[in-house]
């Protein structure tokens, strides 16, 4: 019996130890709060987060590349080298703007008085070539010119001088230029040759007392090269109208008794074609040199000019 109860003792410890060695080991339970402690941890993970934006950190870069693009050469004073910006420099040259021109130069030209018609002129020769010389001075914004110029003819007929007016249009390619345009005025004669009014002097007159004036009107084709934004050298090419009126001469005197001297010196002649086209040149002076002293004459004619000149550019 007694047994029994050590027995039933020993098992009541038994039971006692173990129930207390699976409460010590429940005990751990409470700690699981601390296994989701790692939860706060877990908002550390996508700390990563913000460095993302670093990755992209060559966004910025990328507009160094469309820095050359042609909408950038629109910009004034921009050193770029866009399509635009290429041909404009192209065109420009780096010659920059010009306000305004002088230009000087020579040339040679033909001009015939009565071209296309004539009425109680009377010269003998109308038509005559030789040198010229022009200057000119005027104003330029962007292609288009406007100025004035001077001229004169040295004729084998005598000389006329031009003073117009002239506009034109301009386009330049690197350093070579083309223009075109309309050039006109007033014109007149300096001195006629003897040649050309031989009748005024068979009567008595002197070349000089014989003159005509009117006017001009003409287009201008030229070409130019530019050195720099000061010098230029070009060719001028300028083909024109002459409407030209010569006024009555009368101070010159009565050509009568030259024309019978004249005659008389024919008559000296033996009669056969030398003595009749004598006599024919004498009348035929006298009746120009009667035309000049007593009436007005007028005739259209057509003149060609081409000159090189030096051109200087502000």
């Amino acid at each position: 019996m007694m047994r029994m109860r050590a027995v039933a003792v020993l098992v009541f410890l038994g039971l006692a130890s173990l129930c207390d060695r699976t409460a010590s080991a429940q005990t751990p339970e409470p700690s699981t709060p601390t296994s989701p402690a790692p939860e706060p941890a877990a908002p550390t993970s996508p700390a990563p987060e913000p460095a993302a934006p670093t990755s992209p950190a060559p966004e910025p870069a990328a507009p160094t590349s469309p820095a050359a693009p042609a909408n950038s050469s629109y910009a004034p004073g921009e050193a770029t080298s866009g399509p635009l910006r290429d041909t404009e420099e192209k065109k420009d040259s780096g010659l920059g703007l010009e306000w305004l021109w002088i230009d000087a130069g020579g040339g040679i030209a033909y001009a015939n008085m009565a071209s296309f018609d004539s009425s109680s002129l009377a010269l003998q020769n109308t038509a005559g070539s030789g040198p010229s010389f022009s200057v000119g001075a005027g104003l330029r914004l962007f292609s288009f010119t406007a100025g004035l110029r001077g001229r004169g003819l040295l004729l084998s007929t005598g000389n006329l001088v031009e003073i117009d007016g002239e506009v034109g249009l301009h386009t330049r390619i690197d350093h070579f230029e083309t223009y075109f345009g309309l050039r006109g005025g007033y014109a007149f004669s300096g001195t006629l040759s003897s040649d050309t009014v031989s009748s005024a002097a068979a009567g008595g007159g002197t070349p000089p007392n014989v003159d005509v004036h009117g006017g001009n009107a003409g287009g201008m084709l030229g070409f130019e090269y530019y050195f720099n934004h000061y010098v230029s050298l070009g060719l001028d090419l300028n083909p024109e109208i002459l409407f030209l009126q010569r006024p009555p001469q009368s101070n010159l005197k009565d050509g009568t008794p030259a024309y019978q001297a004249a005659l008389a010196a024919c008559n000296m002649i033996p009669a056969g074609p030398q003595q009749s086209n004598c006599s024919q040149t004498a009348t035929t002076d006298y009746n120009n040199y009667q035309t000049i002293r007593s009436q007005s004459g007028s005739s259209i004619g057509f003149a060609f000019i081409a000159t090189a000149h030096l051109g200087l550019h502000f």
